[in-house]
């Protein structure tokens, strides 16, 4: 309890905003930030694909343009989280479906993908399937890392 009262009697001087200004020069010399690349912009987009907005409040809203997820997807997908994750006005990500469309994904795409995992001229078809899954698995990987808490605001089936 003594430590308490003579933090409080130190301050008792101060105004308020001194006394304010002086805690978050103490935190700020504490903790110094991190050094940050320029502010994310309002809107980060891949038309067709996948689009952000940053909030005022720093809630990024992240659109799913696509009802499908084709391969660019999973690269963008993982561009963007990146680039959310470096700046610290992004308090928060939520993921939904885009605006023009109903539910939240139908999966991979197999039409486009198609060509990708049916490639069989590289080092052999397990081989280069396991490098697509693992190329594709970093745009989810960016998601789980991502320093902001992200949600998942799922519609429809």
């Amino acid at each position: 309890g003594g430590y308490k009262w003579q933090a409080w009697t130190d301050v008792s001087s101060l105004s308020k905003e001194e006394a304010m200004q002086q805690y978050a020069d103490t935190m700020n010399n504490l903790f110094p930030a991190e050094e940050e690349a320029e502010a994310p912009p309002g809107q980060l987009a891949v038309p067709g694909l996948i689009s952000a907005s940053l909030a005022d409040n720093g809630v990024v809203t992240v659109y799913l343009d696509s009802v499908t997820m084709p391969p660019d997807m999973f690269i963008e997908c993982g561009k963007l989280f990146r680039t959310l994750s470096s700046h610290h006005a992004v308090r928060c990500v939520v993921v939904r479906a885009g605006t023009q469309k109903p539910h939240f994904s139908y999966g991979l795409d197999l039409k486009k993908a198609g060509g990708s995992l049916m490639n069989s001229k590289m080092d052999g078809p397990r081989h280069h399937l396991h490098k697509l899954v693992k190329e594709w698995q970093e745009g989810f990987t960016a998601i789980a890392e991502c320093r902001a808490p992200v949600i998942a605001a799922v519609e429809g089936w």
